[in-house]
């Protein structure tokens, strides 16, 4: 949604499974959240999908994000685990 505006600039129909596992949205204009039992990294701006991979099993919980050594990562509750997934930055 443009907060300026309040049109909606892109939208997703979420498919499959049960529940909901709520979405993370990074400044660097990323949407990270699970698609179908997959986690998704979206484009903020366009909607259009940038990366997925299959977390190992049941996401039970919201996507979080840290950074460490100046090193993001998305973190993933997946069956009981915690999932540290590493961002590219910059000249890496």
């Amino acid at each position: 949604m443009n907060l300026e505006t309040g049109k909606i600039r892109w939208s997703r129909v979420r498919s499959g499974g049960a529940g909901g596992n709520g979405i993370l949205t990074t400044a660097g204009g990323l949407v990270f959240t699970n698609e179908s039992g997959r986690l998704v990294a979206l484009d903020a701006g366009t909607g259009k999908m940038l990366w997925d991979v299959n977390p190992g099993g049941n996401m039970s919980g919201a996507p979080t994000t840290s950074e460490l050594d100046g090193r993001q990562y998305v973190l993933t509750p997946v069956g009981g685990w915690l999932y540290a997934w590493a961002l590219p930055g910059a000249g890496r």
